[in-house]
């Protein structure tokens, strides 16, 4: 879990382009190993990852906000937003063309 951080930064978009190569290096407590899981049992696609926080009480944010996104007064993206520079992104250059937040879509 330690390498989750450096490998997928808070609010990034990051290009996977085998998903069997990272499901090691993602931890497996949290929400990202079992969507990645899901979807290198199914099908070899490239995948944007965007990894936002956990929530927490003092922040003053629910995790569906922190999830949705928005915008920064430095002008970056958080969350789902930050999806919509991931084509112009030289790391990147793809636009996502399903968005998913698998576990965090509905409610319990």
């Amino acid at each position: 879990m330690m390498r989750t951080p450096k490998l997928f930064p808070l609010n990034k978009p990051t290009l996977l382009t085998r998903v069997n190569d990272v499901l090691g290096k993602c931890g497996t407590t949290g929400t990202l190993y079992r969507a990645l899981k899901a979807i290198a049992d199914q099908v070899s696609t490239k995948v944007i990852v965007v990894r936002v926080a956990e929530h927490k009480e003092e922040d003053g944010k629910t995790q569906d906000q922190l999830v949705i996104g928005g915008s920064e007064s430095d002008g970056s993206y958080t969350g789902m937003y930050a999806l919509l520079v991931a084509e112009q992104d030289e790391s990147i250059g793809y636009r996502p063309r399903i968005l998913a937040a698998p576990e965090l879509t509905r409610r319990r």
